[in-house]
């Protein structure tokens, strides 16, 4: 009777009390922080504190020089309009003065968060763990993952652990529960798809399926109509983001021709979660990792379907809720197959594994609900273990030939002595950019706000009375007649000062530059002309130097030989050009070590 009296345990002390007992899920407890470790590791050695490739776009509202607004958040990156992700990269970078690794820690935390909800829910489906639910860790945690985690802050590292935690909680029914677990359940995959992109919004629609069930074994009506309004929200969210992906024509050439090519990139597609060194050596076979589990689940299926024609609805059960699902996963990776099925070993690269990830998710979901031969997890588990390490060499190998040569951008953009023109040439395709201007463009505007790399190295300069690089637009100074700023896509910010050879006069441009420690400095112009052409530069009405500079089809960084010797205060610097048919784009005028 006094037992009767007793308090009953709260679902959450129950939860700690069972998994206290459950040894198995200490296992699994270990090798998913073993998995974090390692990704963290790899992040805190190899991640990049600039941005990467496309990330480089971000740079107008990062420097402050465009403001956050709807607009911003909404606009495309190629076919991908995500505006959740947006503002978490917005919020992240704020914080951390656009530091690009920040972002990569927090891509972690997201995807370790859902790796251990997954196994949670493995748990609760079940009853117990397993250490073959290793498996759900080993494929969100995989280093294939590397773009997504230490090379690109602006990828799907957060929108795949939220996509993680849906499944895991349409899986264990999470939202049947109450309408507080509804509204939570709601919320997530409305984040999915704000944060995911096209994938995230196919695969929100399959997440709102799930809920389908709940309105034939749910009583309430409350909860009915909450599911209905909810689920109507998140199709219509990821519908209108569905109908207005942009076209991105640059792509066209890798758009699939056929059918059957659609469906053999499809193929190759499903098993990307693998690992491209694995799967170079091992396809075709291992497409049977998904085939021969799937054909089971298909068995259990048709089994199923035939007792519920007989009148037995309540196999039935098992199934509507993550099919839906499933079948969404399998439409992300048919069309990223279509859009790239002429580059067939683009399929499985890195950043298509957070988009992939969903259809072994799912399917190991369906073998633990339906209660498979362990057999099948086991062998998942061991086969993804062997996958990752098979992995790790290659990882390490882009890792390290990455860091040696960001390590020197890093190294030379601290010294400071050497022009912006110069360096972005050097160094434009190790950070992932083809156009030489947009990145002299972007660097400056870095600079110049304090922001990234630049924050650390601009304070340390100013408490040791170092002088800062500087540099400037060419037709942000005083300009004669003889010059006409015109537009251009090869320069900085797509316009050019052109000087054309009519005339006798040199053309002249003026400057006011402030100067705050007294030493040596050199001055580059980043310069095309279709002749030998020369420099004269003037400081404070003083004629200084003058250089001649071979012509040049392209621009180039023209560096004076000598450096010019400036005392602290404002100074008035002017370049006089001879007059041939030339373009002046940049400006800069670099402190020498020699000189402090």
């Amino acid at each position: 009777m006094q037992e009767e009296l007793l308090p009953r345990p709260s679902a959450l002390r129950r939860w700690l009390i069972g998994a206290i007992a459950d040894r198995p899920f200490h296992g699994l407890l270990v090798i998913w922080a073993l998995c974090c470790l390692a990704v963290y590791l790899c992040i805190a050695h190899f991640g990049r504190s600039l941005p990467w490739c496309d990330e480089w776009r971000l740079t107008p509202i990062a420097s402050g020089e465009h403001s956050l607004s709807v607009g911003w958040l909404l606009e495309p990156a190629n076919e991908h309009r995500a505006p959740l992700t947006r503002l978490n990269v917005f919020v992240i970078g704020r914080l951390a003065h656009w530091n690009w690794q920040a972002m990569h820690y927090v891509s972690l935390v997201f995807m370790a968060l859902g790796a251990l909800a997954m196994l949670c829910a493995a748990r609760s489906i079940r009853g117990r763990s397993t250490l073959s639910d290793s498996f759900l860790c080993l494929v969100v945690l995989t280093p294939w993952q590397w773009e997504t985690v230490w090379q690109y802050g602006y990828a799907y590292g957060a929108a795949g652990g939220l996509t993680c935690i849906a499944l895991s909680l349409a899986a264990v029914r999470w939202p049947q529960r109450s309408l507080t677990h509804l509204a939570s359940y709601v919320l997530t995959v409305l984040a999915v798809s704000l944060a995911g992109g096209p994938p995230g919004n196919l695969l929100a629609l399959g997440l709102a399926a799930a809920l389908a069930p709940g309105f034939r074994e749910t009583a309430s009506r409350a909860w009915k109509v909450s599911a209905g309004a909810g689920a109507s929200l998140i199709v219509i969210v990821s519908g209108l983001l569905l109908a207005f992906i942009p076209s991105t024509p640059h792509h066209a050439n890798y758009l699939s021709d056929s059918l059957l090519t659609t469906l053999k990139a499809t193929a190759r597609e499903t098993v990307c979660w693998l690992g491209m060194p694995v799967l170079e050596v091992l396809w075709p076979w291992a497409f049977l990792i998904v085939l021969l589990p799937s054909l089971w689940v298909a068995g259990r299926a048709g089994r199923d379907l035939l007792a519920w024609r007989r009148g037995d609805r309540r196999p039935m059960r098992e199934w509507l809720d993550l099919v839906p699902v499933w079948l969404a996963a399998l439409a992300v990776a048919a069309a990223i197959a279509y859009g790239r099925a002429r580059i067939p070993l683009t399929l499985w690269s890195s950043r298509y594994v957070m988009l992939t990830i969903p259809i072994g998710i799912v399917l190991y979901f369906f073998l633990v609900r339906l209660r498979a031969p362990l057999a099948f997890p086991q062998t998942l588990a061991v086969l993804m273990a062997v996958c990752c390490g098979w992995c790790w060499p290659a990882v390490l190998a882009e890792g390290k030939a990455a860091r040696t040569r960001t390590a020197e951008l890093v190294q030379t953009l601290t010294q400071g002595d050497v022009p912006l023109s110069d360096l972005c040439g050097r160094y434009c395709h190790d950070v992932g950019l083809s156009s030489v201007p947009d990145l002299i463009g972007w660097m400056m505007q870095m600079r110049q706000s304090d922001q990234s790399i630049f924050r650390a190295i601009n304070r340390r300069k100013r408490r040791a009375g170092v002088p800062l690089p500087q540099a400037w637009k060419a037709d942000s100074g005083q300009l004669g007649a003889d010059w006409e700023v015109i537009p251009d896509k090869d320069a900085t910010q797509l316009r050019t000062l052109h000087v054309s050879a009519s005339g006798e006069q040199p053309a002249l441009a003026v400057y006011h530059i402030q100067v705050p420690v007294a030493g040596a400095y050199r001055l580059c112009c980043r310069m095309r002309a279709s002749k030998e052409h020369s420099l004269t530069v003037v400081v404070d009405g003083v004629r200084i130097h003058q250089q001649t500079f071979p012509a040049a089809a392209d621009y180039q960084p023209c560096l004076l030989a000598d450096p010019l010797r400036l005392e602290p205060g404002e100074h008035v610097l002017a370049l006089a050009l001879s007059r041939v048919s030339s373009d002046l784009d940049v400006v800069e005028l670099v402190p020498q070590a020699s000189g402090r």
